[in-house]
């Protein structure tokens, strides 16, 4: 596992007494979609943690896809299981169809 991806599993330690440990400030964090609900206050709550320790997230594919990339939200499915109130950007290979999607839903 690469440091951007111990990032979340720190976080899942402390971030339940508020802590936002260091390693999470001043960086690009990349949330896996199928571990996003670990996350202590998924998801306003932890993106305005790391919003105020100066660092962007982003919710990405799921983790353990046979890429050596991190895998996009790609597909229709993997957008309607993005909170509708999620703040953060989304990690794709298909910005037609996420930011179609993204401007119908906020039209619901």
């Amino acid at each position: 596992m690469g440091a951007e991806e111990s990032i979340p599993l720190r976080y899942v330690a402390y971030g339940w007494i508020g802590i936002v440990p260091q390693a999470c400030h001043n960086t690009l964090i990349l949330i896996p979609e199928n571990y996003a609900t670990l996350l202590w206050g998924w998801p306003n709550r932890f993106v305005e943690r790391m919003h105020l320790a100066g660092s962007e997230v982003y919710l990405r594919g799921p983790y353990g896809s046979k890429s050596h990339f991190p895998a996009g939200i790609d597909t229709v499915e993997q957008l309607k299981a993005v909170p509708k109130s999620f703040a953060g950007g989304i990690w794709t290979d298909r910005i037609d169809l996420v930011a179609t999607h993204r401007r119908m839903m906020s039209t619901d």
